[in-house]
């Protein structure tokens, strides 16, 4: 028996029933990388109006659909197709399927599973069934990786794009000349939905720790300086890995030959020094140096 959606008239005068008929459409949200207006993945336009994509969700995932990505949110959500209540749950099958034309921002959640998603912008309708695979015209696209960086004390908790992780299938490393221990930092997205703490304050070189996520976890830090440091975290074992060698302060200042390379005190590389406080290496040699 076919479910008969109720609204009441104050929600049917927010959102718009008619038919919207997309020329193009866009998958939003956390399957195309997080909830930014610049992101989103191209669905394929397989009848006037009408488009797919498979999907595969490693966990619950917030989504939607937008004719186009970019601009600000309030244009950005004012040409969306949404359900009709925020945090829908869709069943398989035909769901109802609204189009704002203002600035409604609700969204589908849907749990882990390979789908196949079909927007009729004809009917208003959004189809769920299960993913048959990625072959022939339906590709499955890549799944998107959230950008994750170190972010902390070091750089007054801003997401800065030279303390962006590089990714490599499950893992995220991140790499710099020196990590200065004390200093407290997380590893995050930029939305803060995924902060990686290990809530160690005393971490070394040399070891592995769990990691976990939530609101209002502890921070983590280094117990001392580390030099080359490296952080591998693996966000499917929830595991970081820390590389490098310990002990920055406490390494000899004796004279080496070799050419000089100089970091700011948060570990930053830096080519052309000016006055100042550096961490200076040479060779095996690591000291503390002002330059005039």
């Amino acid at each position: 028996m076919k479910k008969i959606l109720l609204l009441s008239a104050g929600l049917l005068t927010s959102l718009a029933m008619y038919a919207e008929v997309a020329q193009t459409l866009y998958l939003i949200g956390e399957p195309a990388g997080g909830w930014d207006t610049s992101k989103g993945l191209e669905m394929t336009k397989t009848a006037d109006g009408v488009f797919e994509i498979n999907v595969d969700l490693g966990g619950k995932n917030s989504f939607g659909f937008v004719k186009n990505i970019g601009g600000d949110w309030d244009a950005f959500n004012s040409c969306r197709y949404t359900p009709a209540a925020a945090s829908t749950v869709p069943q398989m099958g035909e769901n109802e399927m609204f189009y704002t034309g203002d600035t409604t921002d609700y969204s589908w959640d849907l749990d882990a599973g390979k789908y196949h998603f079909t927007v009729d912008t004809n009917t208003m309708k959004f189809i769920l069934s299960e993913s048959t695979g990625g072959g022939g015209d339906d590709p499955t696209p890549p799944a998107v990786k959230d950008d994750l960086f170190f972010v902390g004390e070091v750089n007054d908790w801003q997401f800065i794009d030279e303390y962006k992780m590089s990714v490599e299938g499950d893992v995220y490393t991140y790499t710099t000349g020196v990590i200065r221990g004390g200093i407290s930092f997380k590893l995050s997205d930029k939305n803060w939905k995924n902060a990686y703490t290990t809530r160690d304050y005393n971490m070394t070189s040399g070891n592995t720790y769990d990691v976990v996520t939530g609101d209002g976890l502890p921070d983590m830090a280094f117990a001392c300086d580390i030099e080359d440091a490296e952080l591998l975290l693996d966000v499917e074992n929830r595991t970081l890995t820390i590389r490098g060698t310990a002990g920055v302060d406490n390494v000899s200042a004796d004279f080496d030959d070799s050419p000089a390379e100089y970091f700011t005190l948060t570990g930053v590389k830096v080519t052309s020094p000016s006055t100042g406080l550096y961490i200076v290496r040479r060779g095996a040699k690591v000291t503390k140096e002002y330059i005039r």
